[in-house]
């Protein structure tokens, strides 16, 4: 945990504490047990396509119901009016995932500002999923970084693409110390840990 704090202080310039951060056996054990804990069924969860099918999954297992945005009008971007129409009094999580699976796009800064500016105050938890954050060769600004957002950010990672340690399967999840202590509670019955030996291959990497 001190070398993700480390590394994300990096290259970010944002610190989050070690109760705040959960490793396990690849960022997908992380999704499973966050959307069972965040999500009650009926709730909402906004997923924009074309989308990694895992978060439709997760979703659907936690008895909420995937709202999808098709990005596929706007360059697969996210635009401020298409957000609010997706938006619900339902909604409780906005899934981001930029660098994106399948397209590969990259959200740009308006993308992110349209995303600040349409959940607002409203107690929506974001999902960033960054697994490929470590792969781009240009500019790639972070969802991560969202202003005024960070109590409701949930930031997924795993060593498998950034670090080339595909196989190794050991991820981590950022978040609010409250929400990271349910999920845990949650999590130590899926999962002991991940392998002590794995955890000091990647803090090593």
């Amino acid at each position: 945990k001190e070398a993700i704090i480390h590394r994300f202080e990096e290259d970010h310039g944002l610190h989050y504490d070690p109760q705040e951060i959960i490793v396990s056996n690849g960022a997908k054990h992380t999704l499973y047990p966050l959307f069972q804990t965040i999500l009650d069924p009926g709730d909402e969860v906004v997923i924009p396509t074309p989308a990694f099918g895992l978060y439709e999954t997760v979703t659907r297992l936690a008895g909420a119901v995937p709202v999808y945005l098709d990005t596929a009008r706007t360059g697969f971007q996210l635009t401020y009016e298409a957000l609010c129409a997706a938006i619900t009094p339902r909604t409780k999580a906005l899934v981001l995932n930029s660098p994106n699976n399948p397209t590969g796009t990259v959200y740009a800064e308006a993308s992110l500002a349209a995303v600040c500016r349409a959940v607002g105050d409203r107690p929506i938890f974001i999902l960033c999923d960054d697994v490929y954050r470590g792969l781009c060769t240009r500019p790639c600004p972070a969802p991560a970084a969202l202003p005024g957002l960070r109590e409701r950010l949930l930031i997924a990672q795993s060593f498998s693409k950034p670090w080339a340690m595909t196989g190794w399967l050991i991820g981590y999840l950022m978040g609010s110390a409250p929400v990271i202590r349910k999920l845990t509670a949650l999590h130590g019955h899926i999962l002991t840990c991940a392998p002590s030996m794995l955890q000091a291959a990647c803090e090593t990497a």
